[in-house]
């Protein structure tokens, strides 16, 4: 494979948390699967308040240092920007 997608319900209280659990699992199953390209996504958007969703997205990048992405699975929102992402496509 060669990009991980690392999807992350939004509803958790940390995602921070969630995220060093995703790749610590990854890195303790496979050093080489850890250092592909990853591509970090909140899903269940439509769950929260925009306002408080834009603010932790703004935190989780800046400690993450890469962009994240938003979706929501349910309404089939965000799912194109990720599968850009993904293949390598500016939009």
């Amino acid at each position: 494979c060669g990009v991980l997608i690392h999807i992350i319900d939004g509803t958790q209280e940390d995602w921070w948390a969630t995220y060093k659990t995703i790749r610590n699992e990854v890195s303790a199953y496979s050093p080489v699967l850890a250092e592909k390209m990853e591509v970090v996504v909140i899903n269940k958007i439509d769950s929260l308040e925009e306002g408080e969703l834009l603010k932790k997205r703004k935190a989780f990048e800046k400690k993450l240092k890469q962009p994240v992405f938003l979706m929501s699975a349910v309404l089939k929102d965000g799912i194109d920007e990720v599968l850009r992402a993904c293949l390598g496509i500016d939009e």
